[in-house]
């Protein structure tokens, strides 16, 4: 499912990028992608001095976060400042697909 899944987010992108549909699939044929689940559990209490990973880049093309409840995760924006990567509430009236 996870392979099957890229190949609709890279289509999505194709169509935003004005690319026909299908460019990025010989890119991904035979599950020649890296998109893989990562969970992180909550920490229900915070330990001394622990980091759960330290600065870094991801390799990926796109990351695609699930909505987190809490603080923790930040990125790194083109002037140098990390900034708390926290999900807004989904709202009623949007369009879940």
């Amino acid at each position: 499912m996870l392979e099957k899944t890229a190949k609709y987010v890279l289509r999505a992108l194709a169509l935003h990028l004005d690319l026909e549909e299908t460019y990025f699939d010989d890119y991904i044929h035979n599950g020649n992608s890296i998109l893989r689940p990562i969970h992180y559990p909550p920490i229900s209490e915070e330990p001394k001095a622990a980091e759960r990973a330290a600065a870094h880049g991801d390799i990926n093309l796109i990351t695609l976060l699930m909505g987190a409840q809490g603080r923790g995760l930040q990125v790194q924006n083109h002037k140098g400042e990390w900034i708390d990567a926290i999900a807004e509430p989904r709202r009623a009236h949007d369009k879940c697909w």
